[in-house]
């Protein structure tokens, strides 16, 4: 705990000393102590100091760590406070973003630059907001002008390999190939899920994944101590327990879960009740709702629940909250179903897969120890009805002759180099 001592004053008088918690605060803050950070961002607020930076980077810290609408709270005093301070703006932004609110994310996006035409980071935080919207060849124009500003910024390139992908956009296919080379392995981190369609290379997928886990995630951890539960206890978290793909394959196995030897947990990262939540309360211990939790707060709420064993659905897809796990919130914590790579993290355990997900010669590129199913690593629905019916090319607006290419995932995947082969 963070006490007003003489380490606050200057000389030991009764002047507070500002700048050395301001520096003592971005000093935690880039180190990864949020919570240190936050404590002496909040003695400063406290104290009657609010600059824009203070402010800022107090709601980086509050956003980072799961608590949006206080950042939000934040932010929003601060462009009050502080109306040319593009920075906030820009932090509206993403957050909007992640609520949904693309029309409102856009409008504080471009407001920040606005203020600051040169903002790299907010030309990025727009491309993202307008490629949710679905306009991708906008979104891949301001991505480029992120590059603009700067050449060697990361995550641009990543996402806009990403983002050109998903409308089969194969121009320029040479320079994207040539920042496939060090892309997330030298510099800055990137998602790791943003090139693994445009590469199949695991060495490079596990260096990506811990270079983005210890540069966002990394801390050091606490030893769980807990008496053995009655029933082994299994927590389940993610952000699809909704009509979602990851809900639709897994939905049977919580209806045959063996509740004579287990207790099942659900932790949804969301607040949305919906048809398949409330049927899952009728098949499971509890179902708790987490998303008005900050990490720190998740990680109290699932260790006072005494989890025995944490289950990740999701890894680095959409809407995670892979931070919690880099706390430890149970003493095994695995990575199953969502994304079938691996994290890169020290703190997942395992990971449930196959021979033919991760054949025996690709063990060594995963930071996770391999729980192998004897056939399939992935769960399904035995109660699906197939359908029966006849379909007709005409249904589907098909010409009649010619051979008809068709694949139901994402046109991300499909890349030159198959459509080449198709062809």
């Amino acid at each position: 705990e963070i006490k007003e001592n003489s380490y606050f004053y200057t000389n030991n008088s009764n002047k507070f000393n500002k700048e050395e918690i301001i520096s003592q605060a971005n000093t935690a803050m880039i180190n990864g102590n949020y919570l240190q950070a936050s404590k002496y961002y909040q003695l400063l607020l406290d104290k009657g100091y609010s600059d824009p930076n203070i402010l800022s980077n107090y709601g980086i810290i509050l956003q980072k760590s799961g608590q949006l609408n206080k950042a939000l709270e934040l932010y929003l005093k601060s462009i009050h406070l502080y109306p040319s301070h593009p920075y906030s703006y820009s932090h509206i932004g993403t957050i909007y973003k992640d609520q949904g609110k693309l029309i409102e994310s856009e409008k504080f996006l471009r407001k920040a630059i606005e203020l600051n035409p040169s903002f790299t980071e907010a030309y990025f935080n727009l491309a993202n907001t307008i490629r949710a919207s679905g306009n991708y060849p906008e979104a891949i124009y301001n991505y480029k002008k992120a590059l603009e500003f700067n050449q060697n910024y990361s995550k641009a390139k990543s996402v806009l390999i990403e983002c050109k992908s998903q409308i089969c956009d194969w121009s320029d296919r040479k320079t994207l190939k040539a920042w496939l080379g060090e892309l997330g392995i030298k510099g800055g981190s990137i998602e790791p899920m943003s090139t693994m369609y445009a590469e199949d290379n695991a060495f490079k997928q596990l260096k990506r994944a811990q270079n983005f886990y210890k540069e966002r995630f990394s801390r050091k951890e606490k030893l769980i101590k807990h008496k053995k539960n009655k029933k082994i206890r299994i927590g389940y978290f993610s952000a699809d327990f909704k009509d979602h793909p990851v809900m639709h394959l897994i939905y049977r196995t919580f209806e045959l879960h063996d509740h004579t030897n287990f207790e099942i947990f659900i932790y949804s990262f969301n607040s949305e009740e919906n048809i398949f939540t409330k049927r899952l309360k009728k098949l499971v211990f509890s179902l708790k709702y987490l998303s008005r939790l900050s990490d720190l707060e998740v990680a109290k709420l699932v260790r006072n629940d005494k989890i025995d064993i944490a289950i990740d659905l999701m890894g680095y897809t959409n809407n995670n909250r892979i931070s919690i796990f880099s706390y430890r919130i149970a003493p095994i914590q695995i990575n199953y179903l969502g994304y079938p790579g691996t994290l890169g993290s020290e703190t997942i355990n395992y990971i449930i897969a196959d021979n033919i997900l991760i054949p025996k010669s690709h063990e060594k590129f995963y930071s996770e120890r391999i729980i192998r199913m004897p056939n399939c690593y992935q769960c399904n629905d035995n109660k699906k009805e197939i359908y029966k019916g006849k379909l007709k090319r005409i249904d589907f607006q098909l010409p009649e002759k010619g051979i008809v290419f068709t694949c139901f995932n994402a046109t991300k995947k499909v890349t030159y180099e198959e459509f080449d082969i198709w062809m």
